[in-house]
């Protein structure tokens, strides 16, 4: 992450947003060819200028959803949350569990969110959130936050899935461009810059749509023991306060559960883990002492009907995809030819049948030196498990040969000295990861330096198992 390219983007500093925010933001908006990026890490340039690049048919986030509206949930009076069982006196995991699984039962959640930061000196950072939710894996999470100014428009955040595609995008490209992939299997596996940091539109509280089987993703016991805090009262409503280290970025956490219902009404963390990753990318003298947030929840509304023109990935006028997939997720993924080192031709739809992973790359990119020893963990785990693995460059033989046996690489490579690849999977930024599932559809489209875990993630989705 580069705090230079803060530097030069006014509109980002514009907004009430606190500076952890504000750097990967930044470093998002960065992830461009020739843009010098950060967060994806990008900072590779484009081939050669004028270079056929394949349209899709249509841009991902522009489709509608396939559901139709007879799809959205029925009214309250015909579908009612479970009671279920009282929620348990005096076991804080209990109590945890008997929350979740009222989540779980949920059709759908509609609710209003208050989000703000306390982060030392600086003037708090605070947001308005809106949740919309319809099993398993439709939602719409938006996030707004004003200009620091009190003038000028609001920066609006979101995260939409139509239950096959998942788009990010903000209302202003510069601070964060348009994003797409394949939708997860639920808010609660849901992985994204946007969904899975706490300063941006993350919330712990989606663990609880999985059901109790997530908390074990959600807790750190080896951290801290599950207890409980002071009970309290929030807008009249008696709520049973629960304590715990969250995994992830969240820390020390504190939820309010109401006592009638199970529902989240409040979530308070210290987000130390954002503070340690702050270190190495932030001038030290910007990193707050402390990074306190509050999420208090109003507006709940259960089991309502929503129309599921809700979920539709539309972007707004003026915002395209920052990086569009060559074809649509769940699409055939466009055949091509490279050559081994050893110089035989190979075809994609050659290993159809497995799960592929794509990495281009080149040996003078930064980002792709760092990212490649996990395609060999990669390779050298799941290559008995169905994965087959193809690193691409477009670079010679002279070049790449050299540079795998210096770095003990034996993962399969080959060259794509024409770019008929590159060009057909759009991959004038590096390192691209793309991932086809045993059909030779497209499942993921990932631009930059990923997470390792976000990549096994998708891999799972292509139907790789884990």
């Amino acid at each position: 992450m580069q705090r230079s390219y803060l530097s030069t983007q006014p509109k980002i500093l514009s907004y009430g947003l606190p500076w952890a925010a504000l750097v990967l933001l930044a470093a998002m908006a960065g992830c461009r060819a020739g843009g010098g990026g950060a967060a994806a890490a990008v900072g590779s340039p484009a081939p050669p200028a004028g270079a056929p690049i394949a349209s899709p048919q249509k841009s991902a986030a522009t489709v509608e959803s396939p559901l139709p509206m007879k799809d959205s949930v029925a009214s309250p009076a015909k579908v009612a949350v479970p009671v279920g069982p009282q929620q348990p006196a005096r076991d804080p995991a209990g109590i945890l569990k008997w929350s979740m699984r009222r989540y779980a039962a949920l059709r759908t959640f509609k609710a209003d969110c208050a989000w703000s930061a306390s982060y030392g000196t600086d003037a708090p950072g605070s947001a308005q959130r809106t949740i919309l939710y319809a099993a398993p894996n439709r939602f719409k999470v938006e996030a707004r936050s004003h200009a620091i100014s009190g003038s000028g428009p609001e920066l609006i955040l979101t995260s939409v899935s139509d239950g096959q595609t998942l788009t990010e995008f903000g209302s202003d490209p510069q601070v964060m461009p348009a994003t797409t992939k394949l939708a997860p299997a639920s808010l609660a596996s849901a992985r994204s810059k946007v969904l899975g940091h706490p300063l941006i539109a993350g919330s712990i509280l989606y663990q609880f749509f999985g059901g109790p089987d997530r908390l074990d993703t959600m807790v750190d016991t080896a951290r801290a023991p599950i207890r409980l805090g002071a009970d309290v009262t929030l807008d009249g409503e008696p709520c049973r306060t629960v304590v715990f280290y969250a995994k992830g970025l969240f820390g020390q956490t504190e939820i309010a559960i109401r006592s009638r219902d199970g529902m989240v009404r409040r979530i308070q963390c210290d987000n130390q883990p954002v503070l340690e990753e702050m270190k190495g990318h932030v001038n030290p003298a910007k990193i707050p002492a402390q990074l306190n947030t509050t999420e208090t929840y109003t507006h709940l509304a259960l089991d309502t009907r929503i129309a599921s023109t809700a979920f539709l990935g539309r972007l707004p006028p003026g915002v395209q995809l920052m990086y569009p997939p060559p074809v649509l997720f769940g699409q055939p993924a466009p055949d091509f030819k490279v050559t081994s080192l050893g110089g035989s031709p190979v075809k994609l739809s050659s290993l159809r049948g497995k799960v592929v992973l794509l990495d281009f790359w080149a040996t003078w990119c930064g980002p792709c030196r760092k990212g490649l020893p996990e395609t060999q963990k990669l390779h050298n785990e799941l290559a008995a498990k169905g994965l087959a693995v193809m690193t691409i460059s477009a670079e010679s033989k002279d070049d790449v040969v050299p540079f795998l046996r210096a770095n003990g690489f034996t993962f399969p490579a080959y060259l794509d000295t024409k770019q008929a690849a590159t060009f057909s999977y759009r991959a004038t930024s590096i390192p691209t990861t793309v991932i086809i599932d045993r059909q030779g559809r497209l499942s993921a489209y990932m631009v930059g330096l990923q997470d390792p875990e976000d990549v096994r993630e998708e891999l799972k989705k292509a139907g790789l198992r884990i």
